[in-house]
């Protein structure tokens, strides 16, 4: 039967490393789902010393910025962590600007409501990373504060849909929610 793990925090909270670490501990095979995209050399040397990173504990890495939905339903077995939504969002958002589409919490509504229904319809378990966002102050431009309320929205469904919902700080786990 198929479970969701919601894990939240700031940067450098330490949400990374505990959704690795649960996720390992879970039925293999291991699936690392990276929404991540090298927009930049910094970037590109943070994805690289990431994947090495997990090279060791043997993940079936798995690069998809936009379409995580098919990769979802790729997978038939094992455990998925799907890091992460924030980034999704992001290039989501980048994406809708190259096209000049609009991208607003009614779309990011039906994309999270998609993803859930396919994690719900699948046998795996996963591990959903997400930057929380909502605790710093009002951005001052407009595309700052769509991405805050496009992550916010989807946070929320996504915390609402799943099984367990932790929110890390400072390195440490607090349990917000365990069905």
């Amino acid at each position: 039967m198929a479970s969701i793990t919601f894990i939240t925090g700031g940067c450098r909270s330490g949400k990374s490393s505990k959704a690795e670490s649960l996720c390992l501990s879970s039925p293999g095979p291991h699936h690392y789902l990276a929404t991540a995209t090298a927009f930049d050399e910094g970037m590109k040397r943070r994805i690289e010393s990431h994947k090495k990173q997990r090279e060791a504990s043997n993940w079936n890495n798995i690069e998809e910025p936009l379409d995580i939905l098919e990769a979802i339903e790729s997978i038939k077995e094992g455990s998925v962590l799907l890091e992460c939504i924030t980034l999704w969002i992001n290039n989501l958002m980048w994406e809708a600007e190259q096209n000049k589409q609009e991208l607003n919490e009614e779309i990011i509504n039906q994309k999270t409501q998609e993803l859930i229904d396919a994690m719900r319809a699948s046998t795996c378990h996963f591990f959903i990373v997400s930057n929380e966002t909502g605790l710093g102050i009002m951005p001052m431009n407009a595309q700052a504060r769509l991405f805050g309320d496009l992550a916010g929205r989807c946070n929320q469904l996504l915390a609402k849909s799943a099984d367990r919902a932790i929110l890390m700080v400072s390195g440490l786990a607090l349990e917000l929610k365990d069905v």
